[in-house]
């Protein structure tokens, strides 16, 4: 009879899925930005936009395949990170991209909160 695959295994696999779409869209909305900066002649602005959301976005990319790899110190990593991610949300002027990017979040901050005990080894 096969084994079933762990639950644990799965969700961390959702998880990390969810970290690489975050990913994806801080980066497809960093080089939107930077484009667009650069057109209205922002060139050092647009170099640390840039910057910034790239970082981000590497950063998202790092923490799923990371928690992936099942890395001790890759949870609470990754939760400093999302819950830095949430808050900075609301510094700035808060539009659609920040709405959806902000529901990730949370989505994988419930699932990494569901979790946690587990993945750190505690029954």
């Amino acid at each position: 009879m096969p084994r079933r695959p762990d639950p644990l295994v799965r969700k961390i696999r959702v998880i990390r899925n969810l970290f690489l779409v975050n990913a994806g869209l801080w980066f497809g909305l960093g080089t939107y930005l930077v484009v667009e900066m650069v057109s209205f002649g922002n060139g050092l602005p647009a170099i640390l936009v840039g910057f910034f959301m790239y970082l981000n976005s590497g950063c998202m990319l790092f923490s799923g395949i990371m928690l992936h790899k099942r890395k001790r110190w890759a949870y609470p990593f990754a939760l400093v990170f999302l819950f830095a991610n949430i808050l900075l949300t609301f510094t700035d002027q808060f539009g659609v991209m920040d709405f959806f990017t902000l529901v990730v979040d949370l989505v994988i901050l419930i699932a990494l909160l569901s979790i946690g005990r587990k993945y750190m080894g505690r029954p």
